[in-house]
């Protein structure tokens, strides 16, 4: 929606329509299962208060700076989960893949290393390119990106795979 409304008219017009639709998709996920994901509520809320912010000052480098804050604040918790001990993703995703509480770890300092990298170069893009690079950046390469990400991982999320309650399915070595 965001890039449509972004071809269509400007990035004003393109920030209201994300709203819009952020708004009617946060109902629609209340409305079917009585409760929003944490993650999605998170993002919503960034995105209402720096949108609104684009909207309300005229000023698109609000909505800039939440696509660097987003990934670099999922990258903090992340690294914080793992100096704490806790099992951040694993409870977040646990039940969907089962794999390892090694492998847990592992996966939660790529996903940090990951976040930490897209916060950076959507810092860099958001600086040194035009609107237009930035938001089909957002649009297309950030989703590029994330699909890499995991690809690269399905080897990985396979060894540490384990049946439910038993240790992994294969060796506990690295990749």
């Amino acid at each position: 929606m965001f890039f449509v409304a972004y071809a269509g008219w400007d990035l004003f017009v393109a920030t209201a329509a994300m709203l819009f639709a952020t708004f009617i998709a946060l109902a629609l996920s209340y409305s079917m299962t009585a409760r929003v994901p944490v993650t999605a509520l998170a993002s919503a809320t960034m995105l209402g208060v720096f949108g609104g912010l684009t909207l309300w000052l005229n000023d698109e480098d609000y909505l800039k700076l939440q696509a660097t804050l987003l990934p670099a604040l999922f990258s903090l918790l992340l690294f914080a989960s793992v100096l704490s001990g806790w099992q951040l993703l694993g409870s977040l995703f646990g039940a969907l893949l089962p794999i390892s509480a090694e492998g847990w770890r592992l996966m939660t300092i790529r996903c940090a290393i990951f976040f930490a990298g897209l916060a950076t170069l959507n810092e860099v893009i958001a600086r040194t390119q035009s609107t237009s690079v930035w938001v089909g950046f957002n649009v297309f390469g950030t989703t590029a990106l994330a699909l890499v990400f995991v690809a690269a991982h399905w080897r990985f999320m396979k060894r540490h795979r384990t049946a439910a309650g038993t240790a992994p399915v294969s060796s506990n070595r690295c990749s």
